[in-house]
């Protein structure tokens, strides 16, 4: 029978290349579990994006539409018409003094002034005219 002794060296250089191994592999794993983070993050920010994406997509969708009801609206040109009451006067009282009963447009002409001129008048329901 043959016994053969083991020294401790030649141990040690069968156990280095298994713990190299055992280090390689688990490195191997940790940035495998890294690597697994990094895509489920990134997953993640693509959802978020996705649903930004589909609001902002359907806001531009709703004003398109709003746009296009605006424009069916003003085919014709908007017409402003303001009606200029006939009573004039010295001043928004007076005006109310000689008859003025609606609130609006009016000629003026104070004491001092050369010519008339074109003034709000607030006229309330007691007859008190304001010039505003």
């Amino acid at each position: 029978k043959v016994v053969y002794l083991r020294d401790s060296e030649t141990q040690a250089q069968k156990q280095a290349p298994a713990d190299t191994y055992i280090k390689k592999s688990s490195s191997m794993l940790d940035d495998i579990l890294r690597f697994e983070k990094s895509i489920l993050a990134q997953e993640d920010q693509i959802y978020q994006l996705q649903s930004i994406l589909q609001a902002n997509e359907k806001r531009i969708t709703d004003l398109k539409q709003m746009s296009i009801q605006l424009d069916q609206l003003c085919k014709e040109p908007c017409k402003d018409t303001v009606e200029i009451q006939t009573v004039t006067g010295k001043d928004c009282q007076d005006v109310a003094n000689k008859g003025g009963k609606v609130s609006g447009l009016y000629y003026v002409k104070p004491a001092r002034a050369p010519e008339a001129f074109l003034v709000y008048c607030e006229i309330d329901s007691f007859g008190r005219g304001w010039t505003v």
